[in-house]
């Protein structure tokens, strides 16, 4: 019987004790539960790339049901974010000279690119719709490394530009749905 009535309070004072199992509820800071999310600001000379950052944050938020996409007007708060920067780099340690055995074919002292890093700057913030108070905020910074078109054919020494530019989009879509992802979970953490 004791063993019965010390079991029973010890497991009172654990229920009771703050601690809690399992997944954490996630809130927006200060608990609200609509969101507008307007088109993102680019600051890039990229066109279209705002697009890519604002449709992921959007599907991040529907999918964790955390908050209701609304519009401007109507929502509580709103996260305003910014495309500051798109750097595209010749990765360095990545590179072919036209001496090798393999591309004879190509002028002398030529050298080829094999990949390309591209990285990514954006600024987010959350704002109360009623005074344009600023609740949250955040700077993100995330890249990629990708493959450039690859010579195979002998005697042709240029590579398809389309490639490239589309190569390029299709990392930074890929680095969007990254990065929004991770800001999803930093905006919705311990409130």
């Amino acid at each position: 019987m004791f063993r019965l009535a010390l079991l029973t309070i010890c497991s009172f004072l654990l229920v009771n004790c703050a601690y809690q199992f399992g997944y954490r509820v996630r809130r927006l800071p200060g608990g609200y539960r609509s969101v507008s999310i307007p088109v993102f600001e680019n600051k890039t000379q990229e066109v279209g790339l705002e697009s890519y950052f604002t449709n992921a944050l959007i599907r991040e938020f529907e999918r964790s049901q955390v908050a209701k996409i609304t519009n401007k007007s109507q929502a509580p708060v709103f996260i305003e974010g910014k495309v500051n920067s798109v750097l595209l780099t010749k990765n360095t340690q990545a590179e072919a000279k036209a001496n090798s055995e393999e591309l004879k074919y190509l002028p002398k002292n030529t050298t080829l690119n094999t990949s390309y890093r591209v990285s990514v700057e954006i600024h987010l913030k959350l704002i109360r719709n009623s005074d344009k108070k600023m609740i949250w905020q955040q700077h993100f910074v995330n890249e990629r490394v990708y493959s450039s078109a690859q010579i195979s054919v002998p005697g042709i020494n240029s590579v398809n530009p389309l490639y490239n530019h589309s190569a390029k989009h299709q990392n930074i879509s890929t680095l969007a749905q990254e990065m929004m992802k991770e800001a999803h979970d930093r905006i919705t953490e311990r409130f």
